[in-house]
């Protein structure tokens, strides 16, 4: 099929916006490795699905905009828009991803702190409580004959029962 030169500057034209696209698709990958989720698996994982991503949106233009034809300047255009997105957006928003990283750390630090204080906070006060109830009383560990066997004496409300175990 026969493209006039006006259309095929169009179908360029378009074609860099759709490279941009893609740099924006790729943004949230980029930012999931900033986070940390950089391990090999998941490395592959994510550009595996960043390339089926691409794929269909560069199908998607092909079939929009040249009827399903696949020409090499659509896909130079495609890699210049990228190129050009990553050189001019994707540097100042790798900058703010790295700040983002590192703010979001801190904050998930200080949310940690507080829920392991929480927890302990809860944990004593568990403590606290099963001491007031006569049937959870501390244990005493008396030493027997072995070494490694203890008689441990749990004191109910009404009888004492002797538990034999090794340690």
């Amino acid at each position: 099929m026969e493209l006039f030169i006006s259309q095929q500057l169009y179908i360029l034209f378009f074609s860099i916006i759709t490279g941009v696209i893609i740099g924006i698709i790729n943004e949230p990958f980029r930012f999931l490795r900033y986070m940390g989720f950089n391990g090999k698996a998941e490395v592959i994982v994510q550009d595996i699905v960043f390339m089926i991503l691409a794929a269909f949106v560069t199908f998607f233009f092909a079939l929009c905009y040249n009827k399903g034809d696949v020409r090499f300047f659509m896909l130079a255009g495609e890699l210049g828009g990228f190129v050009v997105f990553r050189l001019t957006v994707g540097r100042l928003s790798g900058k703010l991803f790295y700040v983002m990283a590192f703010v979001l750390a801190k904050i998930s630090a200080v949310f940690k702190r507080c829920f392991m204080l929480i927890v302990t906070i809860m944990c004593k006060a568990g403590d606290l409580i099963l001491v007031k109830i006569p049937l959870f009383k501390k244990t005493d560990k008396t030493p027997c004959k072995s070494r490694k066997i203890y008689c441990i004496i749990i004191k109910n409300v009404s009888n004492f029962n002797r538990k034999i175990f090794k340690r």
